[in-house]
């Protein structure tokens, strides 16, 4: 009788004992948290591929890989079929087609940091970020407790604080668990995403040993991080790394693995944040339509001597009319927010624990603004 292996263990108990390294392997993860991974809240169905980088191996697994096909759990999870990888791990060529056809760029880690600590300067009212000391494309993580004086709020609430990474690839902003253009692994303490600090400050603040206590401020933190995607590789691995970053604190700091419950619920929280959606219309991409009307029996035009023995009445014509997607058809694409037909995306609310469609905070946001502006010049 075969021994049983650690890994065999894990995958039988349907947990995740990360390695810390900058992959994943998706044969590592349990089906069912791998299929809410995969899934689009908005429709219920698999997120779609959006690129046509895939086409290729759609002879290999026989399985649609086009742009606007959902990504297979079964084609991603095959042992020793490493399909989705980390631009980082992609060919020169594959990078190069990426940044022409999509101006798919990457931004490195020590930018993504001085971005984030313009941010959080601004949150504590300071000049410089508590959380790293910049160098020459480089930093330093501070190693002093982060102060909450309450002026700007407690660290409940910067733990709570909804903060959004927009067109978010690989999610570099909001987890740093490699360098997104170099592929080198980050060790936690350095750490700089928007998710890391807030990891941290829960860390600091409740302390590791009460496991139980120190994942609920971990699941807070985790509601309050948001991103969107268009192409489907990119979204799948945002997932993956957030995912994943909860799984390796806890394990760094808690000594432990999460349990198969508590995975499916932060894979939940994950699918619903990070979202695949056209940032510039707010739907899901490609949903927009044209709209075909029932043919429209018309006459064409005649003459004085239509009608008479000499000239019969002509045939009707069946002219065949559509009509472009309303908020497609608007001058600027901004202006026609609300009037897509596309599937609106929708994020939830995890106060009401309600969903609701994300365009509302744009619309609601850019109307504070316009009336912000107006009394301004009054």
């Amino acid at each position: 009788m075969k021994a049983e292996t650690k890994d065999d263990s894990i995958r039988e108990h349907g947990v995740i004992d990360p390695d810390f390294g900058r992959d994943v392997l998706e044969s590592d993860i349990p089906r069912d948290v791998l299929d809410v991974l995969l899934k689009d809240m908005t429709t219920g169905r698999n997120i779609m591929w959006m690129t046509d980088n895939y086409l290729h191996l759609e002879s290999t697994f026989d399985v649609k890989m086009g742009p606007n096909d959902e990504i297979d759990a079964d084609v991603i999870s095959r042992p020793g079929n490493k399909i989705i990888r980390p631009r980082v791990d992609k060919s020169k060529e594959e990078q190069r087609k990426r940044v022409v056809g999509k101006a798919e760029v990457f931004t490195p880690s020590w930018i993504c940091n001085a971005m984030n600590n313009l941010m959080d300067a601004a949150w504590f009212g300071l000049e410089k970020s508590p959380f790293t000391i910049e160098g020459h494309k480089s930093w330093k993580a501070n190693k002093e407790r982060i102060p909450f004086p309450g002026e700007s709020g407690d660290w409940q609430t910067f733990v709570r604080e909804v903060r959004l990474e927009i067109t978010c690839g690989e999610a570099p902003f909001l987890v740093s668990r490699y360098d997104t253009t170099t592929g080198e692994v980050i060790d936690i303490p350095e750490r700089i995403g928007i998710l890391d600090r807030k990891l941290r400050v829960v860390t600091e603040n409740v302390g590791v040993n009460d496991s139980k206590k120190w994942l609920e401020w971990a699941i807070a933190a985790l509601k309050g991080v948001l991103g969107f995607e268009w192409q489907g590789d990119n979204l799948f691995i945002a997932r993956e790394n957030i995912l994943y970053t909860i799984l390796e604190y806890y394990k760094y700091y808690c000594h432990a693995v999460i349990d198969h419950n508590t995975l499916l619920e932060l894979a939940r929280i994950v699918s619903w944040n990070i979202w695949q959606m056209d940032g510039l219309k707010f739907v899901i991409p490609n949903s927009c339509h044209t709209i075909k009307l029932e043919q429209n029996p018309q006459y064409r035009q005649g003459d004085l001597f239509e009608g008479t023995p000499d000239a019969p009445r002509p045939k009707r014509q069946q002219m065949p009319l559509e009509v472009p997607c309303p908020g497609c058809a608007k001058k600027h694409i901004l202006d026609g927010a609300e009037f897509h037909n596309g599937i609106y995306c929708k994020i939830m609310d995890w106060q009401t624990g309600e969903p609701h469609e994300f365009v509302w905070h744009y619309l609601h946001r850019d109307r504070e603004c316009v009336a912000k502006e107006s009394r301004e010049r009054q």
